[in-house]
């Protein structure tokens, strides 16, 4: 059952969530846009690592929320897991390369963990890191890689 609600929050009521909570944010500061869209393209001109090493995580505080990466950017890179996890998810779009969001929880789904990996497995984007993979034994690195404290990926 736990398993069902965690699923239900993360595929359809914490998007809504996230929506309304962004365009606020974006409606309140459009001023800001302009710089946003010249710190994106800077973003865009770096690697994967350097653009991740921007990011400073930081525990949400309005529930749980995604940032779009120009909410983020005005956030200074700030922001949890899963908003990192969508930055590196940007720049690997906007580098024509494929990749998915996995979302890792203990056995109670108590604590969670999101990241970002390639489609062909071979990188994890976890916070400011990025790691390289076995493609051949993926997730059982990226489970070990957090030494075991995940076991469900939904």
């Amino acid at each position: 059952m736990k398993k069902a609600i965690t699923k239900l929050w993360v595929f359809l009521f914490c998007p809504m969530w996230s929506c309304f909570i962004n365009l606020g944010y974006i409606i309140f500061n459009l001023p800001k846009y302009n710089d946003i869209k010249e710190q994106k393209k800077i973003l865009l001109a770096s690697t994967l690592q350097d653009c991740m090493s921007k990011f400073i995580w930081d525990k949400d505080n309005l529930k749980d929320w995604h940032k779009w990466v120009c909410v983020l950017i005005a956030h200074n890179f700030t922001g949890d897991c899963e908003d990192a996890a969508l930055l590196a998810m940007f720049w690997l779009r906007k580098h024509n390369i494929k990749a998915d969001l996995f979302f890792m929880y203990d056995s109670k789904f108590k604590e969670g963990h999101t990241v970002c990996i390639t489609k062909n497995r071979e990188t994890m984007v976890t916070n400011e890191r990025v790691v390289n993979l076995n493609p051949a034994n993926w997730k059982k690195e990226m489970l070990d890689y957090f030494g075991g404290k995940y076991t469900e990926i939904i």
